[in-house]
């Protein structure tokens, strides 16, 4: 609910709530599968010419995770995706 309300407060159009629902599914996987998972299924089902807009979404979805317990913690998946380690719920927990 937090992730929905803060992409309202950015307005009442379509492209908000793509971008909430893109934001709630990138952060679930991520905490599930780890950012290394994520970011290679994404890339074998679709194309990985421009790497740079899947770090642009997951932006997006820290910037509207902020305030959540465990959002401080999100802005570290952008790194990680580049590093490639893997990250689970108990490392977030944890604050890498």
């Amino acid at each position: 609910m937090h992730i929905l309300t803060e992409a309202r407060k950015r307005g009442e159009k379509a492209h908000t709530l793509n971008n909430a629902l893109t934001s709630y599914g990138l952060a679930t996987a991520i905490k599930e599968y780890g950012a290394k998972e994520v970011r290679g299924a994404i890339f074998d089902l679709w194309n990985d010419n421009h790497p740079e807009r899947l770090t642009k979404k997951i932006e997006l979805a820290s910037e509207l995770m902020k305030g959540l317990p465990y959002s401080n913690n999100i802005a570290f998946i952008s790194n990680t995706l580049e590093r490639f380690e893997l990250i689970n719920l108990t490392s977030l927990e944890k604050g890498i």
